[in-house]
């Protein structure tokens, strides 16, 4: 049953076409009558078909007209389509928009006409906004949500027979990185449609270059899933070329590159292609979250495989490894932007910082703060280091004292911050522990970002900004050993965020661990409740030298 009958409310505007009256009228009833319309069980968004048919006078869209045919026609091959976008075409009432192409009663062409619809409505928001809200699956994200009305997207599109495709086509989200990882879910799909997936290498002792096995041919038959350029032969000698391959596979896994199947590179060659294939839908879904426009220049952090890129006009013109937050204190994702560069900067150090980690080392040694350039902000003339404080009896849960690390070789945030304000107060910054930036996992944070290219960093965005710096003057000002924050005329936007799965410029399909656990979460909170990737939010975090804090922020 689609509705229960009720008498016509007041005549229908003269500008539905007479042979879509009885329609409109039909569709009036559906819509206006206390209970709502039925259709077979399906669930309608009413409040949003009420206000698009409204408008609209209750003129029918998918009406027995040409124009009306056609545009169902499209939408059910779109909406067909939708598994290209990680989407589920079940989702969007297809089989009983189907089961009524060939009816002619009122009340199945009503129920069409709905169902239609209401079809365009979800799928319209699911590809162009995302099908959950961000801070459904992480609360730490900083990223305003797009705006988008998909009763205002229909209406557009149907202002012109021209407009319906067009609008259609634009709803997925433009960029080239969406665009590459549609193209990478198509491939995997077929990957793992075959009978096995693909290839599994049985487990057994370390394999090295050199080495001779027999389970070197199934080695390279999975690697040749996924790599072109490997050849799957019969033989069972290790040699460069196999290497070569495992190398790259490595790479695209943030493994380390050393040629060996070891433990973790077996791990990652193990997971399975239906994992994969999850992977790539959830990280499709964090890209619907995004800004359609990014900019023409921006800065790029991805906390997943700790990397900074600088992007203009879509390719990279400057690139990092960077230090990212560890599992305790993961980097938020985030939309901000840098406006100024601080030379020397000082550190004021956060009270969890302060009380969790320089309180007990204070009990313990009264010299700490005077050891590693610390001052107590509101002593600087009087007792800096709070030498005359007795540190046991300071309470953690009321500490008084703001502290502030002095510029310096001890300094956390090293020779160069950027200014990037955001409700984490998390931000961009030097480091002077190098160490870190040489090991494939580098979680090892607060949660603000260290950057390893942080000189070069400073010089592209104060050459940017048309001023007379640059990386000779930029170290010049730092040899001074004087605090100077230099403001950016041209601000350039900053976007944390969060690839476990994303396609290189060169069309290669890296995967990532899943090192803060969002890929479980976003798949628990879409319902799916699958394990991804391998050690999904089980990583350790690298930890700190000792010292602790010299190596926090």
């Amino acid at each position: 049953m689609l509705y229960a009958p009720i008498t016509p409310a007041a005549p229908l505007d003269s500008r539905v076409p007479t042979a879509s009256l009885a329609t409109a009228v039909a569709l009036r009833q559906a819509l206006e009558h206390p209970d709502g319309p039925r259709v077979d069980g399906e669930s309608l968004d009413v409040k949003a078909l009420k206000r698009f048919y409204r408008q609209r006078d209750f003129a029918p869209v998918w009406g027995a007209d040409d124009v009306g045919i056609e545009r169902a026609a499209l939408l059910v091959e779109v909406l067909a389509r939708a598994d290209a976008h990680g989407l589920s075409p079940r989702d969007y009432h297809l089989d009983a928009i189907r089961d009524r192409e060939i009816e002619t009663r009122d009340d199945t062409a009503i129920g069409r006409e709905l169902l239609l619809t209401d079809a365009y409505f979800r799928y319209a928001t699911h590809v162009r906004a995302g099908r959950l809200r961000p801070e459904q699956a992480d609360q730490d994200w900083g990223i305003a949500t797009p705006r988008f009305d998909p009763v205002s997207s229909l209406t557009e599109a149907l202002r012109e027979r021209s407009s319906f495709p067009a609008v259609l086509a634009s709803l997925p989200p433009p960029a080239d990185g969406y665009v590459r990882l549609v193209g990478a879910l198509g491939r995997y799909r077929t990957l793992g449609a075959r009978a096995v997936g693909w290839p599994v290498v049985s487990p057994g002792p370390v394999l090295r270059p050199g080495d001779s096995s027999v389970r070197i041919p199934l080695l390279r038959r999975r690697l040749a899933t996924e790599d072109d350029l490997v050849s799957p032969t019969p033989r069972e000698d290790y040699d460069a070329a196999l290497e070569n391959a495992v190398r790259r596979f490595q790479a695209r896994h943030g493994l380390d590159v050393d040629g060996i199947i070891g433990p973790e590179t077996l791990r990652a060659l193990t997971v399975p292609a239906s994992d994969r294939i999850r992977q790539i839908e959830l990280n499709l879904e964090r890209w619907r979250w995004l800004p359609r426009d990014l900019g023409r220049r921006y800065v790029t952090v991805n906390a997943a495989d700790a990397t900074l890129q600088v992007m203009e006009d879509g390719r990279a013109v400057l690139a990092s490894r960077v230090v990212v937050g560890d599992l305790r204190h993961p980097t938020p994702v985030v939309q901000t932007r840098i406006d100024a560069v601080i030379l020397n900067p000082p550190w004021n150090v956060p009270m969890s910082i302060a009380v969790e980690e320089i309180l007990p080392r204070l009990r313990r040694r009264p010299g700490y703060l005077a050891d590693n350039d610390i001052v107590i902000r509101d002593r600087r003339e009087t007792d800096p280091f709070g030498r005359a404080i007795d540190w046991p009896s300071v309470p953690p849960d009321a500490f008084p004292f703001q502290l502030q690390q002095q510029p310096g070789p001890k300094n956390p945030l090293g020779r160069i911050k950027f200014d990037t304000p955001n409700r984490f107060d998390v931000y961009l910054h030097d480091t002077p522990i190098r160490s870190l930036f040489e090991r494939m996992a580098r979680t090892a944070s607060h949660g603000c970002v260290r950057v390893e290219q942080a000189r070069q960093l400073a010089a592209y965005l104060l050459a940017e900004a048309g001023t007379s710096w640059s990386p000779r003057t930029i170290d010049e000002a730092i040899a001074t050993g004087y605090t100077q924050r230099i403001s950016v005329r041209r601000q350039l936007p900053v976007y944390l965020l969060y690839w476990t799965a994303f396609v290189d410029a060169d069309g290669a399909v890296h995967f990532h661990d899943d090192v803060y656990g969002r890929d479980r979460r976003l798949a628990a909170a879409l319902g799916s409740g699958a394990s991804l990737g391998i050690h999904a939010g089980e990583r350790q975090a690298v930890g700190c030298p000792a010292g602790g804090v010299e190596a926090r922020s």
